[in-house]
């Protein structure tokens, strides 16, 4: 698969997009895929930054010619630009302005929840599979690798750090404000080359300066708190479990404070009251231990990392149609497969007749709906969703055949099911109930995106969190 992908980097817009964008193809690259970028030839900061990470940047529209998916992080193009792409490839757009139309195939809004996507019903076509939510946001695997939390460090280190241009002067801005408690905390920055402040920020005696950090995840893990931004770097400090004072830079950025705010993992301010606010808010949160492991808590819920693994995965080549009766014997021959019944709830073979039965009551039962997964090889799995009232959700099965398994179809046919399910259901809740000992669909539906929500004394429920 070949995969071009539509971002700048500049001193204008940042290098949040770029940033993002590397984090997908990442994933996209582990799961055998070929992957430049597409640049202004102009945005030579974001350019060096596609370099160093060993990817070839092209200048030239021709290069999407050939590709299966172009990728378009660009608050500067939209539907009129990418509706001339979609003769060439399909288009996933990652927006999160949702200010103009577009014309793709899926749209990846990583700052708002679900529920809040209505904000594209008019820029987009109806029916348009739509992504939302930090379980989708797309980081790097690093950020997942240190979710794991040291001993509180005496004096607490407070990191403080707003992107790498950081136009506002927000860092000593914020440095300034926390001089009040310097006898109590110890005052770390991020600043690099692109910060047109990076000379005088590092020459103050009064803050620990990291200067062209090579590994923000590892940073990030050695520290007790956090003042910045939103953006991708909310979701980064997120993952990591780090407690954040975060406060919107534009206002794209609301959406995703809010949602942030409302799950315990932040505590947002007003960039307007920055000087005042911020070390009243920080005073109280420093003696506080049980509030900020709530908050690592809630963090590390909300973000889990895996974001860029699942939009790859639903890049990838599996096809589903609806499931027809001349599917009867194939769905009959998974079901019985020995490691399928050892795994139900009912372990008993299937006796044919008695399949027959159950699936023509099945296809003509308006609140199930089935779907037969293909690759190129063929048949490979199925899914169902049968609507439980009494669970007040869609209840979900999934196996795959025998010759399928241990290859990673597994997210993708979740995943791509759930989406088209949910395209004309979009407030209904999706879930599994699952056997303790099934640790092989458990991890599943967790990689997925699922959040295990309840259990009883053999099973254990997970719920499917767009967001």
């Amino acid at each position: 698969m070949k995969v071009i992908i539509r971002a700048d980097g500049s001193e204008r817009v940042g290098l949040g997009h770029v940033g993002r964008c590397l984090a997908l193809a990442e994933s996209l690259r582990k799961r055998g895929a070929e992957v430049s970028f597409l640049c202004d030839a102009e945005a030579r900061l974001g350019i060096g930054m596609i370099n160093r990470a060993g990817l070839t940047v092209h200048t030239n529209e021709s290069a999407i010619v050939g590709a299966d998916w172009l990728v378009v992080d660009h608050y500067g193009l939209d539907a009129a630009w990418e509706e001339k792409s979609r003769d060439r490839a399909r288009v996933l757009v990652i927006d999160d302005l949702a200010d103009r139309p577009h014309s793709c195939d899926l749209l990846l809004d990583p700052g708002r929840a679900p529920r809040q996507m209505g904000a594209y019903d008019h820029l987009l076509p109806t029916g348009l599979p739509r992504l939302a939510g930090p379980r989708f946001a797309l980081l790097r695997r690093e950020f997942r690798s240190v979710r794991k939390r040291h001993a509180p460090h005496v004096p607490p280190r407070v990191l403080v750090f707003f992107g790498s241009v950081d136009r506002g002067g927000l860092t000593e801005q914020t440095v300034d404000a926390l001089q009040g408690l310097k006898d109590v905390i110890e005052i770390h920055a991020v600043v690099t080359s692109a910060n047109p402040r990076q000379t005088e920020i590092a020459a103050r005696d009064d803050v620990i300066v990291h200067e062209e950090v090579n590994d923000m995840a590892e940073l990030l893990s050695s520290m007790d708190l956090a003042v910045g931004a939103g953006g991708v770097a909310l979701w980064e400090r997120c993952c990591v479990g780090l407690p954040s004072v975060v406060m919107a830079t534009n206002d794209n950025q609301r959406p995703a404070l809010a949602l942030a705010e409302a799950a315990g993992a932040v505590k947002v301010i007003n960039l307007m009251e920055l000087k005042n606010t911020l070390p009243s808010l920080l005073a109280p949160l420093l003696d506080d231990q049980q509030e900020r492991q709530d908050m690592i808590r809630a963090s590390q819920n909300l973000v889990d990392g895996r974001g860029a693994d699942r939009v790859a995965a639903l890049m990838g080549e599996v096809i589903l149609r609806k499931t027809t009766f001349a599917d009867a014997r194939r769905l009959w021959v998974w079901a019985n497969d020995p490691d399928v019944r050892k795994m139900a709830f009912t372990t008993d073979p299937i006796p044919w007749d008695g399949h027959v039965i159950w699936l023509k009551k099945k296809l003509s039962d308006p609140s199930a709906l089935m779907f037969v997964a293909e690759n190129k090889s063929g048949p490979m799995g199925q899914v169902r969703f049968d609507y439980d009232p009494q669970e007040q959700a869609a209840m979900i099965d999934i196996s795959l055949a025998q010759e399928a398994r241990g290859q990673g179809w597994g997210v993708e046919v979740l995943l791509k099911s759930i989406l088209i399910y949910l395209a004309d259901r979009p407030e209904t809740r999706v879930a599994a109930w699952v056997k303790k000992e099934n640790v092989a669909s458990y991890n599943l539906f967790l990689n997925a995106g699922f959040i295990q929500d309840q259990q009883s004394s053999g099973a254990v429920r997970l719920s499917f969190s767009g967001g």
